[in-house]
């Protein structure tokens, strides 16, 4: 919870910045849509149960390769409990404190792509400690360092 309060303050901080300077590129910052932000495990797993039907590569989306690569082999499994058994995988991440995503610790958003959200990445990626991915119908945003450090530069 308090991740989220964090992020949210930052991510306000980051449209009110934005919000002037797009004010006078002539944009509309309010054509940024935010599709996802934090996950229950339940939520992750189908994810990427919906992702891996898709035909997205999974193990190269994610960091966590021993996570991912374990889960991978239950998804080419015809076997039944699927989700149960990947959100075992996910919360043991969780426990050990190796988030399979950043969004299942609050610590990352994503956002529609459109004029007014490219304009807003280029702005996020001057702030250090937050960086985004560009992940095809959307940017990844995520939190890389301490809270503090990224509000004192705004």
């Amino acid at each position: 919870m308090r991740y989220r309060v964090i992020i949210l303050i930052i991510i306000t901080l980051i449209f009110t910045l934005l919000t002037a300077h797009l004010a006078v590129a002539n944009t509309n910052i309010l054509k940024i849509k935010i599709t996802s932000f934090k996950r229950t495990s339940e939520e992750q797993a189908i994810l990427l149960m919906k992702n891996y039907e898709k035909g997205i590569d999974l193990i190269t989306l994610y960091k966590r390769k021993e996570l991912i690569t374990e889960i991978v082999e239950i998804l080419k499994d015809s076997e039944r409990f699927k989700k149960e058994r990947i959100i075992v995988i996910i919360e043991k991440g969780i426990k050990d404190n190796k988030y399979l995503s950043k969004h299942l610790c609050g610590k990352a958003i994503d956002i529609s792509k459109n004029e007014a959200s490219t304009v807003f990445i280029e702005f996020l990626n001057s702030v250090k400690g937050l960086s985004s991915i560009d992940e095809g119908d959307h940017y990844h945003i995520r939190v890389d360092s301490n809270c503090k450090q990224i509000i004192k530069q705004l």
